[in-house]
């Protein structure tokens, strides 16, 4: 339950992310875990990797995260 308009939104996109991974065959701790550990090398100067190699359907991902 959340006490404010931010909370409950920011729940409802974590329970997204974790609903999308389990539709996609993944581990939602594993997926969550590198999801955190990843996105923030995203966006350092030079970082070159596009965000769509770090949703739920993609490969490298599938890999990585499986359950």
């Amino acid at each position: 339950f959340s006490t404010s308009f931010k909370g409950a939104r920011s729940s409802g996109i974590i329970l997204s992310v974790m609903r999308s991974a389990e539709a996609n065959g993944l581990d939602c701790r594993k997926y969550l875990e590198y999801l955190f550990t990843e996105l923030p090398n995203l966006f350092v100067p030079g970082g070159s990797k596009a965000l769509q190699d770090y949703l739920p359907w993609s490969s490298q991902v599938r890999a990585i995260c499986a359950r």
